[in-house]
């Protein structure tokens, strides 16, 4: 994510800078993240939710889109209290 932020030569982040498969992403579409108002830790969150309800919560397969092994999104996941009915 912070790889992300930090080399967007736009002010939105879109799924090609993400490096996210288009077949496992039908529903992230274009992830609207202003950088101006939105904290990388909201950013990161969203993009965290978005692929893991886009993957039904498959850990591994969200872990690979997500290029992160699966112990750091687990960390991720309790860091940002994320559950699979959760509300945002």
């Amino acid at each position: 994510m912070e790889r992300t932020i930090i080399l967007a030569k736009r002010p939105l982040i879109e799924e090609e800078d993400l490096s996210l498969p288009s077949r496992n992403t039908a529903s992230l579409g274009k992830l609207d993240f202003s950088l101006g108002s939105k904290s990388l830790r909201e950013i990161e969150r969203s993009v965290l939710r978005a692929v893991l309800e886009d993957t039904d919560w498959n850990l591994s397969r969200a872990a690979q889109i997500l290029e992160i092994s699966r112990t750091t999104l687990y960390s991720k996941i309790r860091k940002h209290k994320l559950a699979k009915h959760s509300a945002e």
